[in-house]
Parts: structure tokens; C-alpha cells; sequence
């Protein structure tokens, strides 16, 4: 089983969006907010379930779907560790923004 490790922008991300659809509903912002997580959750036992995008020399990285929005994370196999980069809107050109590893 895989561990997921949200990155400080990461979370800042998931609060930026929640900012935003705020303006419209708060209702709303929680629900999307929490979804965007729990749909993270299955990185737990399925690390690879998401679109492959590129190996970057300390895992892979690859994109998990949720509505309008994209999370991007890196997979290390060999320590099971899966590594949430950010969530990004679906119409961003996001390849650019992930930052390279550490």
C-alpha cells in the first residue's frame, strides 16, 4: 500500500480553490475541496492508476482526474510513495508548473 504525501503547494492549491468557489458558494467549495481529496485516496492502492505523463529520475509522474481539475503526483515504486505536486484547473497548461524533484 502506497503513502501519499501532499506537498506545501499542494495544499495551498486545494485552498485556492476552495477561495474560489467560495465567492460563489460555501456549500460548494467544501464539497469540491473534500471530493478532490478523497479522490487522491485511491493512490493508496492503486499508485498507478492515473495518466501517465513522464518519468522524471525519482518516480513517475502522472495525472489523476476529478471534475474540471487535475492532480498532478509522482510515484516512487521503490518506496511506495506517492507525491501530491499540486491541482490545477483542467484547462491550465500545467507541465510547466510542476516543479522538479527535490
Amino acid at each position: 500500500m502506497a503513502l501519499i504525501r501532499w506537498t506545501a503547494r499542494s495544499l495551498r492549491h486545494l485552498e485556492l480553490i476552495h477561495a474560489w468557489i467560495l465567492q460563489d458558494s460555501g456549500l460548494q467549495a467544501d464539497r469540491i475541496v473534500e471530493q478532490i481529496w478523497e479522490r487522491t485516496q485511491v493512490l493508496e492502492q492503486f499508485p498507478r492508476v492515473g495518466h501517465f505523463w513522464q518519468s522524471d529520475g525519482s518516480g513517475e509522474i502522472r495525472f489523476l482526474f476529478y471534475g474540471h481539475h487535475k492532480v498532478a503526483y509522482r510515484y516512487d515504486s521503490k518506496t511506495e510513495l506517492v507525491e501530491i505536486l499540486g491541482v490545477y484547473h483542467g484547462r491550465m497548461e500545467i507541465e510547466s508548473r510542476i516543479a522538479p524533484p527535490p
